[in-house]
């Protein structure tokens, strides 16, 4: 069951199932990260922690979970709200601040500290990914007009992957040198995941080529704006954020401010009434 709202112009549907334990897991591993990180401080025991933590994020998950399907909404409005966005991930500046906290052995807090903010901020992520995703459909429930795939920029695409497995090949060697080894090997394995990942996509491999084959990601063209749409993450480009569009034999650009979203006009079958009618909107 679905109702528009009119103020913000969202088709708002009730939470479903993946919402509610995303947020549900988001609330249970913020408790437990907060349990963790305090105990850690005060002096209590490993074992002591390791029978506080399963139990805290078991029953705050399912509170979160129960309270979340209540929440009509919610998840869309956060979607569509950058300061609501940061809001989710300032429990992991919160974490961090057991860093700062004095203690008598301050190796494993700082151990205990990182791990849960890299758990708490992950997590995070997945709530912010899943938000926006539900504020995208709220904001384009009607079917397309028109549907491409998207062009990858091969350099781009490059260079994430370089800075990411750079970033996290200095943390861990950071972690070794400080004899910090659970959160080395933790980063290690990171760096080696994204890479090897990477190395077995052969579509990741063909954005290599500048004239490689079309990507998977796909654009559709809709009343509130372009919506890039990928395996994970959906986003909404609105129509007065779009500066020009042209296309040529093959392609359909979109500027923008700051990028060009490039579609395959090989799928429509009148590319220039298209361009003509997008024009217009502007």
């Amino acid at each position: 069951m679905t109702a528009t709202d009119s103020r913000q112009s969202l088709a708002i549907a009730e939470p479903d199932m993946g919402i509610q334990a995303g947020f549900g897991l988001y609330f249970g591993v913020v408790a437990a990260g907060f349990v963790a990180v305090g105990g850690t401080v005060t002096g209590l025991t490993t074992g002591t922690l390791l029978g506080a933590i399963p139990t805290t994020i078991t029953a705050v998950t399912i509170a979160g979970h129960l309270l979340t399907g209540r929440a009509r909404g919610l998840p869309e409005r956060i979607g569509g709200s950058r300061v609501a966005q940061l809001g989710c991930v300032l429990t992991t500046l919160l974490l961090s601040t057991g860093l700062l906290a004095p203690s008598i052995d301050a190796g494993r807090v700082v151990t205990t500290t990182l791990i849960a903010v890299a758990v708490t901020g992950l997590v995070s992520v997945g709530v912010i990914v899943q938000c926006r995703n539900r504020y995208v459909q709220a904001r384009t429930p009607e079917d397309p007009r028109a549907v491409l795939s998207v062009r990858e920029n091969p350099r781009w695409s490059t260079l994430v992957l370089c800075v990411t497995l750079v970033v996290l090949v200095v943390a861990a060697l950071g972690n070794v040198a400080v004899g910090n080894w659970p959160l080395a090997v933790l980063l290690g394995g990171q760096a080696l995941l994204w890479l090897a990942v990477w190395g077995s996509d052969e579509d990741t491999l063909a954005a290599v080529d500048p004239a490689g084959p079309w990507q998977s990601r796909t654009l559709r063209l809709h009343e509130a704006g372009l919506v890039l749409e990928g395996t994970v993450l959906k986003r909404l480009i609105p129509w007065k954020q779009i500066r020009d569009v042209h296309h040529t034999d093959e392609e359909l650009r979109f500027g923008c401010r700051w990028f060009a979203v490039r579609g395959d006009a090989r799928s429509l079958d009148d590319p220039d009434s298209v361009v003509k009618a997008l024009k217009e909107r502007q």
